[in-house]
């Protein structure tokens, strides 16, 4: 946060900022994923930068409530570089979309969808992406928690060795 008013609130300068930092701060062996994002409530402009992070899930829904599942499209949020701390000259790229109204987010970390069955299958982003096109006119609390579930009766008793970190945003106006 400190950073952010040195660039104008620019994601991929603050990206790059940070990186930086912790190259100059580390012995290049620690790095760290990140996402990072603006949002302008009155354009509806979302400007973003993801620097090796699991790329978030924004189902693009232009639809009404009860529609059903098949007006869905999914656009994983991709654009931006590297993990930061390991390349000091890593640049960053942004990208700015603009939002609809029903447009649903899921940013999530690794554990997820990394999180394994006693078979030693992945939870993984399908599965996640049907749990939430399954769950569209729900509230985000609701969504959140039906991941959750669904993730908890995935794994059964099966041992966890990472977080499982989410968060649902919609648009609303």
């Amino acid at each position: 946060r400190s950073q952010a008013p040195l660039r104008g609130f620019s994601p991929a300068a603050l990206i790059s900022d940070i990186n930086r930092l912790m190259c100059n701060s580390t012995d290049g062996s620690k790095y760290a994923t990140f996402f990072c994002s603006i949002y302008n409530d009155k354009s509806r402009q979302f400007t973003f930068v993801n620097a090796g992070h699991n790329p978030p899930m924004l189902f693009r829904t232009n639809r009404v409530p009860g529609e059903g599942v098949d007006s869905c499209k999914i656009v994983r949020l991709t654009t931006g570089g590297t993990v930061v701390g390991i390349f000091p000259g890593a640049e960053y790229e942004q990208e700015t979309l603009t939002l609809c109204p029903g447009d649903l987010m899921v940013v999530f970390t690794d554990g997820v969808t990394e999180a394994f069955n006693a078979e030693n299958e992945e939870f993984g982003e399908e599965r996640l992406a049907d749990v939430v096109r399954k769950s569209l006119d729900l509230p985000c609390p609701r969504i959140q928690d039906r991941i959750i579930s669904e993730i908890d009766a995935f794994v059964a008793d099966a041992p966890q060795h990472d977080d499982i970190t989410l968060l649902v945003i919609r648009v609303t106006a």
